[in-house]
């Protein structure tokens, strides 16, 4: 993500929650998938992720930052 190869961290990303469903670091897959669809320009994509992110981890830091990554309040 840092060296501006979004597509690709999306990609690599998807890679990994399609082999670990359930894999301990899927909360922080699913933030920096948000982060990049929103670099990509795909915000209606990031948001409605972003929106069922927060959704699941009402309160949690890693929700506020994922909502301040995709310009939402969180709830």
């Amino acid at each position: 993500m840092s060296s501006g190869a979004h597509g690709r961290a999306l990609e690599s990303l998807r890679r990994y929650l399609g082999k670990y469903p359930a894999g301990t670091f899927r909360p922080e897959a699913i933030a920096l998938e948000v982060e990049a669809l929103m670099k990509l320009g795909r915000d209606a994509e990031a948001r409605a992720l972003a929106q069922r992110f927060i959704a699941d981890h009402p309160g949690s830091l890693l929700a506020r930052r994922v909502a301040d990554v995709a310009g939402l309040k969180e709830r």
